[in-house]
């Protein structure tokens, strides 16, 4: 009986999970969260733990890109109502960030939602 062997050297990389409008996703440690709601194109990224860093929101679809900051504090929220295409689909995932270097870290898993 012969065997056949197969290594993967390469990273796996997990597609994006659909939405419902509202549905929340999380920064990688839990600190920060992120929404879509498509009435109003409302882009929600909020601060969920004190600990000296921003919540970060990072807003993606064909042909434009948006990241909401929400330099506020623990335990708020910030809205954003720029425009989006109608007929597009949102991805959308949070991260921690420190809004003074603009550095972005620990983003959580992406969601995607039709707009």
């Amino acid at each position: 009986m012969s065997g056949i062997a197969i290594a993967f050297t390469g990273t796996l990389l997990a597609a994006p999970a659909s939405a419902e409008p509202g549905d929340a996703v999380y920064s990688a440690n839990g600190w920060s969260e992120a929404q879509f709601f498509d009435s109003f194109d409302t882009k929600r990224v909020c601060d969920d733990a004190k600990d000296g860093h921003s919540g970060v929101g990072k807003f993606r679809w064909s042909g434009g890109s948006k990241t909401v900051w929400d330099t506020k504090g623990a335990n708020t929220c910030e809205d954003d109502q720029s425009n989006i295409p109608e007929n597009v689909t949102v991805y959308y995932k949070a991260c921690i960030g420190e809004s003074s270097t603009g550095k972005i870290w620990d983003c959580g898993i992406e969601l995607w939602q039709d707009n």
